[in-house]
């Protein structure tokens, strides 16, 4: 079974994988959950302001934990997909393979469908309200969900994780100025599946439709998940990624 880095998006941290990260400990040899500079265990950092300087920020950390084994795959989503397709075609001899999330790029369609308006709205509205981490992530989670947005529990989880390691509006901000100038690589030469929810009300599925086709990736929808497919469906999420991981390992006629 392949080994997994995992890099969660914006603003967000290694504790919001939720479910999924259980799910694919029980079905995987390693899994490795890389925060992204200045957020999670990384909270101390200052988020570098380019795709690029981040991804050779986690690179590092990787290298240093990473088990000497080279069935390695990657997966990343939103911001952390920019990072993924970033990290697979810059260095393509770290993974056998790589998945992204609902991600998109600055060449994969315009502002206004790479965050939707109602995306915009959202990330104002909970940062008005930062200073209740529960209202915050209300807002967050409307955003963000489409099957879990009025799960208690769910909430309550994600403002413990705020209170325990805040969240600085700086840092948001550098990760939002480095996420609008994302080109996306001409070609990844490692195997790629993108996964993306036709509903997701925060990136434009059009973006994941155009980046597959440009660069000959897999894709695969749900139709019904938010932006936060991980967390309104692990259980899909974990579908794909074994049967994708099975494919590379199915001999080719």
């Amino acid at each position: 079974m392949a080994r997994w880095v995992l890099l969660r998006g914006l603003g967000r941290e290694s504790a919001h994988w939720f479910d999924l990260k259980g799910l694919l400990d029980a079905e995987s040899d390693e899994v490795l959950t890389l925060d992204l500079p200045g957020f999670g265990t990384r909270s101390e950092e200052k988020s570098p302001i380019s795709i690029g300087n981040i991804t050779d920020k986690v690179r590092d950390e990787f290298l240093k934990l990473k088990s000497d084994h080279k069935d390695w795959m990657l997966l990343g989503i939103s911001l952390g997909g920019m990072v993924a397709l970033d990290w697979a075609a810059r260095y393509p001899m770290d993974f056998q393979a790589a998945v992204v999330i609902n991600t998109s790029s600055k060449d994969s369609g315009p502002l206004w469908q790479r965050l939707t308006v109602f995306g915009w709205w959202k990330i104002l509205e909970g940062f008005a309200k930062r200073k209740d981490p529960i209202e915050r992530e209300k807002a967050v989670l409307e955003m963000v969900s489409n099957l879990k947005k009025q799960d208690v529990a769910i909430i309550e989880k994600m403002a413990q994780i705020a209170h325990d390691r805040p969240i600085e509006l700086k840092n948001v901000s550098r990760q939002l100025l480095a996420s609008s100038n994302f080109m996306a690589p001409n070609s990844i030469k490692i195997p790629l599946l993108m996964l993306a929810s036709l509903k997701d009300n925060m990136v434009d599925v059009r973006c994941t439709k155009l980046l597959s086709e440009r660069l000959g990736a897999q894709a695969k929808y749900h139709p019904e998940a938010g932006h936060e497919l991980p967390l309104d469906d692990p259980h899909w999420v974990l579908e794909q990624l074994m049967d994708f991981e099975e494919s590379l390992v199915q001999p080719h006629p």
